[in-house]
C-alpha cells in the first residue's frame, strides 16, 4: 500500500502548527499576561473579556473543534486507505469513551463529559451527543449498540454490568482498542505504525498494572494484559500488578527504562502517564518520518503534534480561568 500523498499532504499541514518555542512558552508563563501572550505567540488570540470561565470554555472548544477539523482532512486525505487512520480513529473514540464512562460515574453533566472530545468517522458530533446522554451504562450500550460503533459488543458486558466497575470499563475499552489497533497496524504494513501501537499498548499495560498494584491484590490481572508491546511482556506485567505499589513501580521501570514513561509510573497519576506516552511517540515519530519518509511516520507525527497542541491549549484556558498561574 502507496501513502505518497498522504505523506506529502502531512508534510505540508505540519507547517501550520504552533512552533515548538511557542508551545514552550505556554508551559512556561506563570501569570496571566504571559500566557496570553504565549497563546497569541501560538495562533490562539483571547478576545477581551470580563467572564474569565467564559473564555476559557471558548478557548477549550475552539482547540478541540480544530482538532476534529484536522482529523476531518486527514480522513478525506486518506480516502479508502482506512488502515493509515485505523488507529488514530480508535484511540480518539476509546479517548472520548473512557471520558464519557468517567462522566457518567461522577454524575457529570453530559456537556461535560465530552469535553475535549474530538469527533470521528465513527464517532461524529451527533453521535457523541447522544452517547454523552446516557444515564447509566446498559442506556451507553445500548447507545453503542444502536450506532453500530465497533466498540459496542465489547464493550457491553461491563456496562451492563450491576454496580457499574469503571476499572472493568475501562480494561474492556483498553482491550478493545488494543485488538483493533494491532489489526490496523497489520492491514497497513508499516513499520512506524507498527512501533506506534506497541508503544500504546505498553503504556496501557503499565497504567493497568499501577491501577491493580493499588487496587490490591486479589483481583483478576492476568484478564487484563494485552498483548502487542514490546516493552512490558506478560510475564512483567504479572509481577508489576500483584506486587505492592512501589514494587510495582520498580518493575515497570526496569521494563520502561530510556523511556519518559520511567518518571510517569513513578508518580503514577494517570495523566501523567498520558503525557510521558505522548512525549515517547512523537519522538519515535519523528525518527521515523526521517528514516522512512515515505512511510507513515510523518502523518502520526502530525496527528501526535496537533494532539499535543490540543492538549496544552486547553489546559491553558483552564489556566487562564484560574488566573494564570502555573
Amino acid at each position: 500500500m502507496t501513502w505518497v500523498d498522504l505523506v506529502a499532504r502531512a508534510r505540508g499541514r505540519s507547517t501550520h502548527l504552533a512552533a515548538e518555542d511557542a508551545l514552550a512558552a505556554i508551559d512556561r508563563a506563570a501569570d496571566r499576561g504571559a500566557l496570553l501572550a504565549a497563546l497569541a505567540q501560538a495562533g490562539w488570540v483571547i478576545a477581551p473579556t470580563a467572564d474569565a470561565l467564559a473564555a476559557a470554555r471558548a478557548l477549550d472548544e475552539a482547540a478541540t473543534a480544530r482538532a476534529t477539523a484536522e482529523l476531518a482532512l486527514l480522513t478525506r486525505w486518506a480516502a479508502a486507505r482506512t488502515a493509515a487512520l485505523a488507529v488514530i480513529v480508535a484511540d480518539e473514540d476509546r479517548r472520548t469513551l473512557r471520558g464519557i464512562v468517567r462522566g457518567l460515574t461522577a454524575a457529570a453533566a453530559p456537556t461535560s463529559r465530552l469535553r475535549g472530545a474530538v469527533a470521528t468517522p465513527d464517532l461524529p458530533a451527533s453521535a457523541l451527543r447522544e452517547l454523552a446522554a446516557a444515564a447509566t451504562g446498559p442506556a451507553l450500550a445500548a447507545a453503542l449498540t444502536q450506532l453500530a460503533h465497533p466498540a459496542a459488543v465489547a464493550l457491553a458486558p461491563a456496562l451492563t454490568h450491576q454496580p457499574l466497575e469503571p476499572l472493568a470499563v475501562e480494561q474492556a475499552l483498553a482491550a478493545w482498542f488494543a485488538a483493533r489497533a494491532r489489526a490496523g497496524a497489520h492491514a497497513a504494513g508499516d513499520r512506524a505504525l507498527a512501533e506506534h501501537v506497541a508503544q500504546a499498548i505498553d503504556a496501557e499495560n503499565a497504567a493497568a498494572a499501577l491501577a491493580l498494584a493499588n487496587r490490591g491484590r486479589g483481583l483478576a490481572a492476568d484478564s487484563a494484559f494485552l498483548i502487542g508491546g514490546r516493552r512490558v511482556d506478560r510475564a512483567t506485567f504479572l509481577a508489576a500488578a500483584r506486587a505492592a505499589p512501589a514494587a510495582c513501580v520498580s518493575t515497570l521501570a526496569a521494563a520502561l527504562v530510556g523511556t519518559p514513561l520511567v518518571t510517569a509510573v513513578d508518580g503514577g497519576a494517570p495523566d501523567a502517564i498520558e503525557r510521558a506516552t505522548q512525549a515517547w511517540q512523537l519522538a519515535t515519530q519523528a525518527r521515523w518520518r526521517r528514516v522512512e519518509p515515505l512511510g507513515l511516520g510523518p502523518v502520526l507525527w502530525l496527528w501526535l503534534r496537533m494532539r499535543r497542541e490540543h492538549a496544552q491549549v486547553r489546559l491553558a484556558a483552564w489556566r487562564l480561568a484560574l488566573g494564570g498561574a502555573s
